[in-house]
C-alpha cells in the first residue's frame, strides 16, 4: 500500500518536473534523483553503505547513476550550465550520503518488512523515561 503511494508521487512529480516551466525546487529534483537511482537500487544503494571521501562519492555516483543519463533534465541538458547543474546536484546529494548511507551515521535504509524502504536506527537505541 505505501509503495503505491510513493509510486503515485513519483509518477505525480515527475509530470511536473517534465514541464518547461514549473515551480519545484532544485532540491526536490536532488532528492527525487538521490531516491530513484541510489535509494532505490539495491545494488547500488549497497555500494554506496562505505566510507566514500567527496571524490569517491562523486566518482562512484557518475560511474553507477549518471547524472549525464539520468539525472534531472536541467544536468542532462548539454547546452549553457549543465556542467555547474552537474556539480551543484551532486554537492546537494553529498549530505544525503552522510545522514543515509554513511557507515558512521545513526541512521540506515534498508528494506522494510512492510515493503518498501525504511529508516532505521543503525544501533540499538535506550530512550530514559522523562527524556
Amino acid at each position: 500500500m505505501l509503495e503505491a503511494g510513493m509510486m503515485e508521487e513519483n509518477r505525480t512529480l515527475r509530470n511536473k518536473l517534465t514541464s518547461k516551466h514549473n515551480a519545484i525546487p532544485r532540491a526536490v529534483s536532488y532528492w527525487l534523483y538521490f531516491k530513484a537511482h541510489i535509494l532505490e537500487k539495491p545494488d547500488t544503494r549497497r555500494l554506496f553503505q562505505q566510507p566514500l571521501s567527496k571524490t569517491e562519492f562523486r566518482t562512484l555516483v557518475k560511474k553507477h547513476a549518471s547524472p549525464l543519463k539520468c539525472g534531472p533534465s536541467f544536468c542532462r541538458n548539454r547546452k549553457g550550465n549543465a556542467k555547474r547543474n552537474t556539480n551543484d546536484l551532486l554537492a546537494g546529494i553529498w549530505p544525503y550520503y552522510l545522514a543515509l548511507l554513511h557507515p558512521d551515521s545513526p541512521f540506515c535504509v534498508n528494506e522494510s518488512a512492510l515493503g518498501g524502504l525504511g529508516l532505521f536506527c543503525s544501533e540499538p537505541l535506550r530512550v530514559r523515561e522523562g527524556t
